[in-house]
């Protein structure tokens, strides 16, 4: 028997996913307009500092640079392991268009 204090939720995967992509896309869009706004210039590619006398030195993708301050942002992406059945996986959840989830029901007074 359900009552009023039950829960029934339903996850849609392909929802939440858009949901979290859209804010980090906007979370993005604040941090590179913030960076403009204080006038940083701004580089994208694979980074590293290299030996120098004469201050910070980066070598990015092969071509150097230098400044007065110099911040390396580190990234990263995602690997999926090789794990027998990680196909089937989806950063650990099971690959449905949806699952359901009941949360624990109380009936009558306990």
């Amino acid at each position: 028997m359900l009552n009023r204090n039950c829960c029934l939720l339903l996850w849609v995967f392909s929802v939440i996913k858009k949901a979290r992509d859209d804010y980090i896309k906007r979370l993005n869009g604040i941090y590179d307009r913030n960076l403009e706004k204080d006038k940083v210039t701004k580089i994208e590619g694979h980074a590293k500092f290299v030996p120098s006398d004469k201050g910070p030195l980066v070598d990015v993708d092969g071509k150097l640079y230098t400044a007065k301050h110099i911040t390396i942002a580190t990234g990263g992406r995602p690997i999926v392991p090789t794990v027998p059945g990680i196909v089937n996986c989806y950063l650990g959840l099971l690959r449905h268009v949806a699952s359901w989830c009941f949360c624990r029901c109380r009936v009558g007074n306990n």
